[in-house]
């Protein structure tokens, strides 16, 4: 029996794995520190002191040659073998790929999207619930919105469900989870950093915009960042041709939460055509150059960023 596990949802992945596991013995491997030869022979391997072996080589579509090898040795996997390829992404073009959704079961770990912030809300409270970990409503949207941050297969917005259960790991055993607790076990998000960053940038600040770009470079990867300042982008752009539409119909429209939209109304309210156009431009210029090649994303995000925020001052007096 085969199972591939692929996804970015690393919960998900865990959760299905112990469960289709149950209390058998597993071999563990990563792609990395295998070669085809000594695939060949964990594949070929025999126990004598069982009946059946369970045998999980992770990240094995991330090394070509292991990954081609894989596919030509679907049709020999011994039957007293159970093989599970764990995968955060799969290059569905691939014929290792196309054979294996013939010949093995495929089990799809996608994370949440930002569309999925009431579910994410629910799976938090039940989940800390079973941990006896008491969270109040508003505790729980912002840990949620702590979670999210860029997909590194998409640049889109996700929510971590593996953050989020480590999180509500580390507070059992608090008497109350207020705000200063939650900033003790988790980072602000990428998310909302680079909201800031957008935010500043359309006030003009420039002060407050150097400030929070010279933090955020240190911590914060750049091309993550830009991928998540595009998004952030788009959402201005939808906002500012709603032609006051409501906002949980652009929201719709543009694949997203209204959540997250509404921290951004506000400043979109005082935003023209002319300055969309503008904060667009600086950012797909910004983006096209990260496309290119170029190793560090920043200099390109203070770039674009501090364009921006020079045209709205500019634009304010």
């Amino acid at each position: 029996m085969i199972y591939c596990l692929v996804g970015e949802n690393a919960y998900m992945r865990a959760h299905e794995l112990a469960r289709l596991v149950g209390e058998r013995p597993v071999e563990v491997y990563d792609a990395a520190d295998l070669d085809v030869q000594e695939l060949g022979n964990i594949l070929d391997g025999q126990t004598l002191f069982a009946d059946e072996r369970v045998v999980c080589i992770r990240h094995a579509s991330t090394v070509a040659a292991l990954w081609n090898a894989i596919g030509e040795r679907v049709a020999d996997i011994d039957e007293s073998m159970t093989l599970f390829l764990i995968e955060t992404n799969c290059d569905k073009r691939t014929k290792t790929y196309k054979t294996l959704q013939r010949a093995a079961t495929m089990i799809v770990c996608d994370p949440w999207s930002e569309r999925q912030v009431p579910q994410a809300k629910k799976w938090l409270i039940d989940y800390a619930a079973s941990h006896a970990v008491a969270v109040s409503e508003s505790s729980v949207g912002e840990l949620v919105q702590r979670a999210i941050h860029a997909s590194e297969v998409t640049g889109k917005p996700i929510i971590d469900q593996q953050l989020l259960a480590t999180v509500v790991e580390q507070l059992a055993g608090a008497e109350q989870v207020t705000p200063e607790v939650i900033d003790a076990v988790m980072a602000p998000s990428t998310h909302d950093n680079v909201f800031g960053l957008l935010e500043a940038a359309l006030d003009g600040n420039i002060g407050r915009l150097d400030v929070m770009l010279t933090r955020l470079r240190h911590v914060q990867d750049g091309h993550r960042t830009l991928a998540l300042l595009a998004s952030q982008a788009t959402n201005f752009a939808a906002l500012v041709l709603s032609n006051d539409r409501p906002l949980e119909q652009v929201a719709g429209d543009i694949g997203v939460h209204p959540f997250a939209l509404r921290a951004m109304k506000s400043r979109v309210n005082a935003a023209d055509r002319q300055q969309l156009d503008y904060v667009v431009e600086c950012i797909a210029l910004a983006d096209r150059r990260a496309k290119r090649g170029q190793s560090d994303a920043w200099p390109l995000i203070e770039s674009a960023l501090r364009s921006i925020a020079l045209h709205s001052a500019n634009s304010l007096d």
